[in-house]
């Protein structure tokens, strides 16, 4: 799938593994969540990347559900950004095609960037027990969530040409000339249904302040719904065996070497 990132969506290249995440990516992640996406340089790239790498993306929800007990800041990050797509796919006077292009990537992941310009920079940081403890958590978090773990529920609301599940086709499957929606009412009918994902994700953020209500399933879910159709799926901890079961893989959450 590495052909899909060509537009900002990039692989990391730092570790062998999607699900092994390194001291320096988790510090820059924890620094992200702790203020530093709300600068507004980094804003702006948050917005032109349409939110991080796939990897990345996936991990900075993990970090932000181990450091604040909800994904919080994510379903802050991924409502902006469905709200932007939304309006983007309903620009007046420009082609449907257009529109739809204009979700391609324009910026680098932000999280690459500044893990790449640490590296040569700084000795590989041993990971201290704080981190190890810390990652333990995320990884236990990962393996008890419904959402993240190795129940199927996640499939109802996942990208088709990701994983064959039955939800949204993704924004980077719809960037393939075969996927993208040339009529204009497909493309109002998109914009319908990321209005639609954008409304619950204001009612999760509004049942996450002190005076919410308990969300119902389809809304408490929509934070992970937008971040699959943001950066692909599955998350990268994730794999399908020689039978189609999803599993946690061997190895998540462990220290390089």
């Amino acid at each position: 799938m590495a052909e899909h990132r060509t537009a900002g969506q990039q692989q990391c290249p730092t570790e062998p593994a999607e699900w092994v995440l390194a001291p320096l990516e988790l510090r820059t992640l924890i620094s992200l969540l702790r203020g530093g996406w709300t600068t507004p340089l980094v804003r702006r790239q948050l917005w032109r990347a349409w939110g991080l790498c796939r990897r990345h993306f996936w991990w900075y929800a993990a970090v932000d559900c181990e450091l604040y007990r909800s994904p919080f800041k994510t379903a802050i990050l991924c409502s902006e950004l469905v709200e932007r797509s939304t309006a983007q796919l309903r620009l007046s006077l420009v082609r449907p095609t257009r529109r739809v292009l204009g979700l391609r990537s324009a910026a680098p992941c932000v999280a690459c960037e500044e893990t790449h310009a640490q590296s040569p920079q700084l000795p590989p940081p041993r990971p201290v027990s704080r981190e190890r403890k810390r990652l333990e958590g995320i990884v236990g978090s990962i393996a008890g969530a419904p959402m993240f773990g190795q129940e199927t529920g996640w499939l109802e609301d996942a990208c088709p040409d990701c994983v064959g599940g039955t939800g949204l086709v993704c924004r980077v499957h719809l960037l393939h000339r075969s996927r993208a929606p040339k009529d204009p009412g497909e493309v109002r009918e998109l914009a319908g249904n990321l209005d639609d994902l954008h409304d619950r994700l204001r009612v999760l953020l509004t049942s996450m302040s002190g005076n919410g209500r308990a969300a119902a399933t389809t809304v408490a879910r929509s934070w992970i719904q937008a971040l699959g159709w943001l950066a692909e799926w599955p998350p990268p901890w994730l794999h399908q065996d020689e039978h189609g079961s999803w599993t946690l893989a061997s190895g998540v959450g462990s220290w390089p070497r």
